[in-house]
C-alpha cells in the first residue's frame, strides 16, 4: 500500500508492506473491541455493528475498513459530497456512534450534533 508524502518535495510514494498493514489493521481491530467502539444495535431483527468513515479515499479508510471486516462490523462511508440532510438521515437510521474522520470534517458533524443528529 502506498500513500504519497507531501512532506517532501516531488510528494514521492512511501509503501508499506503486507505485514505493516497486517499489523496496522490488527492493532486497530484491537482497539475496536477493547474499547467496544462499535456497540451492538438492534435493527430489523437483526444485531448491527457500525463504523462511520468520513473521510476522502487514503491509506487510513482502507485500514480502518480492513480492521471492520476482520471485527465483523459494517461501514458506513460518508463523503463531502453529501448534503447535510442527507449525512443527517444516515447517521440517525443507523445510530453509528463512532466515526472515523478527517479534520475538516470535524466541524460539519459538530453542526449537526447541534442541530440534528441525535446519536453522535
Amino acid at each position: 500500500m502506498g500513500t504519497r508524502n507531501a512532506a517532501v518535495e516531488g510528494r514521492p510514494y512511501e509503501w508499506k508492506t503486507f505485514r505493516n498493514v497486517y499489523d496496522l489493521t490488527d492493532k486497530f481491530a484491537r482497539g475496536i473491541s477493547a474499547l467496544n467502539l462499535c456497540p451492538n444495535i438492534k435493527g430489523e431483527g437483526i444485531d448491527w455493528n457500525f463504523m462511520g468513515i468520513f473521510s476522502k479515499n487514503r491509506e487510513e479508510w482502507a485500514i480502518i475498513d480492513f480492521a471492520c471486516i476482520r471485527s465483523d462490523i459494517t461501514i458506513v462511508p460518508f463523503y463531502d459530497s453529501l448534503g447535510k440532510e442527507a449525512l443527517s438521515l444516515v447517521l440517525n437510521s443507523t445510530e453509528v456512534t463512532t466515526m472515523c474522520i478527517e479534520k475538516n470534517t470535524l466541524e460539519v458533524l459538530i453542526k449537526l450534533k447541534e442541530t440534528e443528529c441525535k446519536y453522535l
